[in-house]
């Protein structure tokens, strides 16, 4: 079985969106008769081959970060340019991947429902999306962090090689919750307040514009 990997993120190959592939493709892969092919969609030349490769594909995940609540524009363009080959796609499975810098599952709730239909649209069987947040500090998070999520990654691989299907248990263990309890918001506003955003706009002189409208 041969996987299609779009990474979708502006940031390639350096992103945080192939930090959480990695996993996902070493579990896929455990059974060596597994292939995959990553296409990376932030070049001109990596979106058309992720075209050509669309169409040939039968199974498909396509992972990216949220940008302001949604898709990066590469991702986007590179949906609208798989319209006019929509007649040769075979009959092809897809999945996605997706994350937020934020950590509340709310933040990627509800693209799934845009997905589930641009699935459909394009003439395929929706497979599910895998979602978590809290990603833009992957990098540099002590192992202790990110083991159990990425081993979580790991495990759905290997079980879409296994069965062909995203577990939806895992999913639900990944996305964790959809909103923050009252205490974790109060000391998140500290921290904000003392530690991460505050100080960083009062260093760069835009403290007092944080409430600006300026396309209003």
């Amino acid at each position: 079985m041969k996987l299609l990997v779009c990474n979708g993120s502006p940031r390639g190959r350096t992103s945080n969106t192939d930090i959480l592939l990695k996993p996902f493709l070493e579990g896929f892969e455990e059974d060596s008769q597994n292939t995959h092919e990553t296409v990376y969609l932030n070049s001109e030349d990596g979106r058309k081959q992720a075209i050509t490769s669309f169409v040939q594909a039968e199974l498909i995940l396509i992972g990216f970060p949220l940008y302001t609540d949604a898709m990066p524009g590469i991702v986007k363009e590179f949906i609208e340019a798989l319209v006019p080959v929509k007649k040769e796609l075979k009959q092809f499975r897809i999945m996605f991947l997706i994350h937020s810098g934020f950590s509340e599952g709310s933040h990627t709730k509800y693209i799934v429902r845009y997905l589930d239909k641009l699935s459909r649209r394009l003439g395929g069987t929706y497979l599910g999306t895998i979602r978590t947040g809290g990603t833009e500090g992957i990098k540099v998070q002590p192992a202790f962090m990110t083991q159990k999520l990425l081993t979580q990654l790991k495990i759905m691989g290997r079980l879409l090689a296994q069965t062909g299907k995203i577990d939806e248990t895992l999913i639900n263990k990944i996305v964790q919750r959809e909103r923050f309890w009252k205490i974790e918001l109060f000391f998140s506003e500290i921290m904000s307040e003392y530690m991460f955003w505050n100080p960083w706009l009062k260093k760069n002189g835009a403290f007092e514009k944080r409430f600006d409208k300026p396309l209003i």
